[in-house]
């Protein structure tokens, strides 16, 4: 068993300790999304629904932020039928308020 190699500056110790490193990510990794895959299938919310949401939140998503700030996300209420009322900028909005 060769532990040193003047060639490199990696030794046995040092890639063993690596390598079991990235094997517990690699696990850790594989069971988030176990998890995830389970939450999703318990959600009992379909595979076209979930691109539906997806398709309308990219829509409302106008700066692609990857959140809906607070215009955009009275955009999406008003499209979903909620009948929010138009307040001037820095106004106090009551009703969407309500709704958070």
């Amino acid at each position: 068993l060769i532990l040193d190699n003047r060639y490199t500056e990696h030794s046995m110790v040092g890639l063993s300790q690596a390598w079991d490193q990235l094997n517990q990510l690699a696990m850790r990794m594989q069971h988030n999304l176990e998890q995830q895959i389970q939450a999703r299938n318990m959600s009992g919310v379909s595979e076209e629904a979930l691109r539906e949401f997806s398709m309308m939140f990219k829509h409302f998503d106008k700066d692609h932020s990857g959140k809906l700030d607070h215009r955009e996300f009275k955009s999406c209420l008003r499209a979903l039928g909620y009948d929010l009322a138009f307040v001037e900028e820095g106004e106090v909005d009551t009703e969407f308020d309500k709704i958070l």
